[in-house]
């Protein structure tokens, strides 16, 4: 009687037994060793189902897709929106800056401020015309200084002409005005101006300038157009007016009309033309304007882009 477990296993072992199957057999026997994997069974039903085929490309794992923002977020283009809005407000409050670098770097010779007037053309209808933001030379006699800070301002007689110049007066200001004694090669008592510098209209002045112009309005007792006249200018004329008034009817036992107050009154109480001369200020010294609006246009530029790429993103992932 042979034994069988003697006997050589020449018969090939049958190697496509499905692995399930004995796990199944094993547990159905309740003979799985201790160190079976509990998720044999989970395993083995994947690889039925076919769990084990390639993943294609485009596929995206459900878990994946709920941890994805469905709402765009909004700080971002409000930030843009805000940031493109402000370069671009600050690019226009230079655009004079910038014109004045690129204008002519010889100066306009005017001449002498006095003379001014004389000149048909540069008086129209009893207004100084001027060109504004321009690189000019001029000279003239001192009046009505005034100081603030390192700064300090004066008229020049004979136009309606201010200057800005750098404070090198260091006595007190209650003596500044006070004339001095003077030496043998001193022409005359009168301060003078002679100098270049950038030569702005009143209307095209910063918003800085203000009391400035409303300060010379006053003390020359002038209406500058561009401006609103303050009270106390108001209230000159409308005394002036009233004197006019009086005159007229002690002479011709009458009240005026419109038009012969007016003729009376003449031009002094009309808006006139006025002009601040920075001095010392050549078009190259705003070398570092034009740098600083490229910089501005760069971000205006990036802004729109940016914020038509968000929009694009935002409507792509509202599609999908």
């Amino acid at each position: 009687m042979t034994d069988e477990r003697d006997t050589p296993n020449d018969e090939p072992v049958d190697e496509t037994v499905d692995p399930a199957e004995g796990a199944d057999a094993t547990s159905d026997d309740g003979a799985a060793s201790s160190g079976a994997d509990p998720f044999a069974h989970e395993f083995f039903d994947d690889v039925r189902q076919g769990a084990g085929t390639p993943v294609p490309e485009d596929w995206v794992d459900p878990e994946l897709e709920k941890l994805k923002p469905r709402n765009p977020i909004f700080a971002q283009p409000i930030v843009l929106i805000v940031v493109t809005l402000l370069a671009g407000w600050l690019a226009t409050q230079y655009v004079t800056e910038l014109q004045y670098f690129l204008s002519p770097s010889e100066a306009l010779d005017l001449g002498r401020a006095e003379e001014i007037r004389l000149d048909d053309d540069l008086m129209q209808d009893g207004r100084l015309v001027l060109p504004s933001n321009r690189f000019v030379h001029i000279e003239g006699l001192i009046e009505g200084r005034s100081g603030a800070r390192e700064k300090t301002f004066y008229k020049l007689i004979g136009a309606h002409i201010f200057v800005e110049a750098e404070n090198v007066d260091d006595r007190p200001r209650i003596l500044r005005n006070v004339p001095e004694m003077p030496d043998r090669a001193t022409q005359s008592l009168q301060d003078m101006h002679a100098g270049s510098g950038r030569l702005l209209a009143f209307e095209d002045l910063p918003s800085r300038y203000h009391t400035v112009v409303t300060y010379y309005s006053n003390f020359s007792r002038t209406w500058f157009c561009g401006f609103d006249p303050s009270p106390e200018l108001q209230a000159y004329h409308n005394n002036l007016r009233g004197r006019v008034e009086l005159e007229f009817m002690d002479e011709n036992g009458r009240r005026p009309t419109d038009e012969e107050l007016a003729e009376r009154v003449g031009d002094r109480t009309d808006c006139q033309n006025a002009y601040l001369l920075l001095a010392d200020t050549a078009p190259k010294s705003y070398w570092y304007y034009p740098a600083l609006y490229l910089a501005l246009l760069s971000i205006v530029v990036g802004g729109v882009f940016f914020l038509v790429k968000t929009w694009r993103t935002g409507d792509e992932s509202a599609s999908s």
